[in-house]
């Protein structure tokens, strides 16, 4: 069975079992709340990540550029 959920609905539930007073309920909506929070601390780094390797490919190229460019200069100087 599949179950579509949406961010109203997890809400209303969150707040049912956080008003609630059985442990039960009171354990689940603590361990929902952790996990959203690991959700949102692995976005952060996923973002940092993917920051990183834009700038480590920016970097590339450019070494690349200058490698080029020096093998180029190199090259004529050989040849006069």
């Amino acid at each position: 069975m599949t179950i579509t959920t949406y961010p109203e609905m997890n809400q209303t539930i969150k707040d049912l079992l956080k008003d609630s007073e059985e442990f039960k309920d009171q354990y689940i909506y603590q361990r929902i709340i952790e996990l959203e929070k690991t959700v949102e601390d692995q976005k952060y780094e996923i973002e940092e990540l993917n920051r990183y390797s834009e700038q480590q490919k920016l970097q590339e190229r450019y070494l690349l550029e200058r490698l080029k460019k020096a093998e180029g200069q190199h090259e004529s100087a050989t040849t006069r």
